[in-house]
């Protein structure tokens, strides 16, 4: 399920019922551990609830990633942040073959401080979205070159950046989930109506490495 790193603290205010992660944007974090299931090399999904608390703060913000930002592609594997290069507000995945980086980068103003976000990364092997709330705000260009990702020894991070443990983000989440596949439209639409109790359309066997943070059942992570 992973480390709790400097004290990220438990929160009843939550999108998915259970708990959530308050991370402070200073130096909270965690750790995912070096297990190969989130050693991902190909399609995958990412999906999380996010509240944000300074998003006016110009900063690069990870909310979960193993590897760095863009700042070499020999060190990003794939991460998922919020305000990328001073974009106040907007959103960015990124993955990394190992010698260029294929990225989304969205258009500012998209989330607001105080206010759960359901965001959900995908890379179907040639091209990243973004979809926050159900919506797709916007996709890369397509890149045949992304067969294979780039496979690091970080290991993954909630809440900062997996490689150098910074770009720290401020403010909850909830109800993470990575998949080792490319989420369907009317898997995303599931993931965001869940409320916490049954099952949910994406099963637990498609779930990479985090499960159970904040629930009880395997089929989710933090």
């Amino acid at each position: 399920t992973g480390t709790l790193t400097n004290g990220p603290a438990w929160t009843a205010d939550t999108a998915v019922g259970g708990n959530a992660l308050q991370f402070d944007g200073s130096n909270d974090y965690v750790n995912l551990g070096s297990g190969s299931s989130l050693n991902l090399i190909g399609p995958l999904s990412i999906s999380l609830w996010m509240n944000p608390r300074n998003v006016a703060s110009g900063a690069t913000q990870f909310l979960l990633g193993r590897g760095a930002a863009r700042s070499a592609a020999g060190s990003v594997q794939y991460n998922i942040n919020l305000n990328p290069y001073g974009a106040s507000s907007g959103l960015n995945m990124q993955v990394s073959n190992g010698t260029s980086v294929l990225e989304i980068v969205t258009a500012g103003n998209v989330v607001s401080n105080g206010s759960w976000y359901h965001i959900t990364g995908i890379f179907d092997g040639s091209q990243v979205c973004i979809y926050v709330n159900n919506v797709n705000k916007g996709c890369s260009a397509s890149s045949p070159n992304f067969n294979s990702l780039n496979s690091l020894a970080y290991s993954p991070k909630i809440g900062a950046d997996s490689s150098f443990s910074s770009k720290y983000f401020n403010g909850s989440i909830d109800d993470v989930r990575v998949y080792n596949r490319m989420l369907s439209s009317s898997e995303i639409t599931e993931l965001y109506n869940y409320t916490g109790s049954g099952s949910v359309a994406p099963p637990p066997t498609a779930v990479s490495g985090v499960c159970g943070l904040t629930t009880n059942s395997c089929n989710a992570g933090i």
